[in-house]
């Protein structure tokens, strides 16, 4: 299941949900406010250089994570901190 950014238009909380891809335009409630206002935001995807052995053969990996530690539970800058 992919993870989805989402905003709240009465708090401006941004926040990310771990849903399926038919439910991603589904109503949420906002987790700070509990709004209804709510709009799912385009995130950009989490990427990072892989090192290799082979100089020329250097890879990149494009990871479905929130690009940013905007999840609810996060104190850090990466979804293992916060179990995700």
């Amino acid at each position: 299941m992919p993870f989805y950014e989402y905003k709240c238009g009465e708090c401006n909380n941004v926040f990310t949900l771990l849903r399926s891809v038919d439910k991603k335009d589904e109503v949420v409630n906002c987790p700070k406010c509990n709004s209804m206002n709510v709009k799912r935001v385009i995130s950009r995807p989490m990427v990072s250089r892989v090192k290799s052995s082979d100089k020329a053969d250097s890879s990149i990996e494009i990871s479905s994570s929130p690009s940013s530690s905007s999840c609810a539970n996060c104190s850090g800058g990466d979804c293992s901190s916060c179990g995700f």
